[in-house]
């Protein structure tokens, strides 16, 4: 579903706004992508249930043969299972080492860890953050670190069809910045990424 077929009608529905979070310059550019492949974005339409027919919303139904549901991530329940101190959202508090605040012996990471970085907030769910913990907490284990983690935000990066793109500079709290990169060299840098993980996966 990179690039829908020509034959294809493709809607976008949203209960808030389409690239909302980005700079002024980032959501433009997200909504004229999101035109030129044809793609119709309704917005400020909560789903409210979806059957065989297609979506029932908050501004009324939407036909579809297809529903493809783009949904946050949630935290597998083993962390509070395990009996670890949990966040309300599920996962695992830490300190800033990593460690459980409720049994210090054991290291959380990934999207199953609530890790607040000073200076920098609550981090979200992702492989931007989750990659840099585990490295951390190798170091650790491994006896190459000793500090607390650290952590900045630089940038977020989305694909948009095969031959577009967007890097959106942030701060290191995650809050944006004007500056967007766009275009065929946004979708290399995406694509080094992408890249990037994979290959420090092996």
């Amino acid at each position: 579903m990179a690039e829908p077929p020509p034959q294809w009608r493709v809607r976008l529905v949203t209960a808030g706004e389409a690239g909302g979070w980005l700079s002024e310059r980032g959501r433009a550019h997200v909504l004229r992508v999101l035109e030129r492949l044809g793609v119709r974005v309704e917005e400020h339409a909560e789903v409210t249930a979806v059957d065989a027919d297609g979506l029932h919303t908050s501004r009324g139904p939407v036909g579809a043969d297809v529903v493809v549901w783009a949904a946050s991530l949630e935290p597998h329940p083993l962390a509070a299972e395990a009996g670890l101190e949990v966040a309300p959202d599920g996962r695992a508090v830490v300190d800033g080492h990593l460690r459980s605040v409720s049994h210090p012996g054991v290291y959380v990471v990934g999207d199953a860890a609530a890790v607040t970085v000073p200076g920098v907030g609550r981090l979200r769910a992702g492989c931007a953050t989750a990659q840099p913990m585990g490295v951390h907490v190798g170091n650790v284990l491994g006896g190459r670190a000793a500090g607390p983690f650290r952590f900045r935000y630089v940038l977020q990066c989305l694909s948009l069809g095969r031959r577009d793109g967007l890097v959106q500079t942030v701060r290191a709290d995650d809050s944006m910045r004007p500056a967007v990169l766009t275009g065929a060299p946004a979708r290399w840098v995406k694509a080094a990424i992408v890249n990037g993980v994979l290959l420090n996966l092996r």
